[in-house]
């Protein structure tokens, strides 16, 4: 008798279990991809833009007036609340906070999340197109 193909039936059985993993592993991330794109349409720019996610911060640092910054964001999930915090062009210190699923679906796979300044405040938007 011999054990050499149920040796290889083993094998080849462990091989596809790892590849199954991996590819549940590369879906799992890729379905907290997403974008956040900071818009500065006034005609001033913005200084220490930072977005916080709970207690993660993100620097986009200077956003110059009628331009975006984009961010891409893979491992870190939004949080309940974001905030944005920044210097107007008076060197003020500003902050905003939104309440993040009321403006996103809970249950969101990929998109854009848009941070837009105009008039001395920001709106926040979404969209799920794929990038």
């Amino acid at each position: 008798m011999n054990p050499r193909p149920s040796m290889n039936r083993l094998l080849t059985l462990g091989k596809l279990l790892a590849l199954t993993w991996a590819l549940l592993l590369l879906s799992a991330c890729q379905h907290e991809r997403y974008l956040i794109v900071v818009i500065n349409e006034a005609d001033q720019p913005i200084d220490d833009v930072t977005l916080w996610l709970g207690d993660l911060s993100f620097e986009y640092l200077r956003v110059p007036a009628n331009s975006r910054e984009t961010g891409i964001y893979q491992q870190h999930r939004l949080t309940d609340e974001i905030r944005i915090t920044w210097l107007d062009h008076q060197g003020q210190d500003q902050q905003q906070r939104f309440d993040t699923f009321e403006f996103i679906p809970r249950n969101y796979d990929h998109g854009r999340v848009h941070l837009t300044h105009q008039n001395g405040r920001f709106t926040l938007s979404f969209d799920n197109q794929p990038f």
